[in-house]
């Protein structure tokens, strides 16, 4: 993946996200760990106007890293493809998502509400900067779905378990 130039503050922040909301999804398996991949990604994208360029550029280098480091540990999940692209209803579709996931009673999950909230934000950031609007819309789609409907995974109590760095490592052809 290229990344922007680190001049360019917002759209550094905004490959990260959709990097991130990419990997989330397309491992399919509401994993804990790439759930926080995206939510820290949205909190750099905040922090990333206040940094200097190198800084910026590092700060996107190490959220990156650990967001593969997130991949590998949690065993390298096989990655579907992406989503189809939703077309036209594809904002509605996001927004019937979002609505039917605040109204859900029994949802004890609070990261769903957190992943929801990035993912809408991102959009509507897209669509008004005339971005790839479509493509993220199906992201976001299945992204909330995937959160609502897997239980989460990856860490103790709540699925599989975490495997430890040096067994994921042992696992990797040399």
């Amino acid at each position: 993946m290229g990344l922007p130039p680190a001049s360019d503050a917002a759209a550094l922040g905004d490959a990260l996200i959709d990097a991130a909301l990419a990997v989330y999804t397309r491992a399919g398996n509401n994993d804990y760990f790439l759930l926080h991949g995206v939510t820290a990604a949205w909190a750099l994208r905040q922090l990333l106007p206040h940094l200097p360029p190198p800084r910026r550029r590092a700060a996107a280098h190490t959220l990156l890293c650990a967001l593969l480091g997130a991949f590998v540990v949690q065993g390298s999940p096989p990655l579907s493809p992406p989503p189809p692209v939703c077309g036209v209803g594809a904002r509605a579709a996001l927004d019937a998502e979002a609505r039917a996931l605040l109204g859900a009673a029994e949802l004890h999950n609070e990261h769903v509400y957190k992943l929801a909230q990035v993912v809408t934000l991102r959009c509507d950031e897209a669509a008004g900067a005339g971005g790839a609007a479509d493509e993220l819309l199906a992201l976001g789609v299945a992204a909330v779905r995937l959160s609502v409907a897997v239980p989460l995974s990856g860490r103790g109590g709540e699925g599989a378990l975490a495997v430890s760095l040096t067994d994921a490592l042992a696992r990797t052809p040399t």
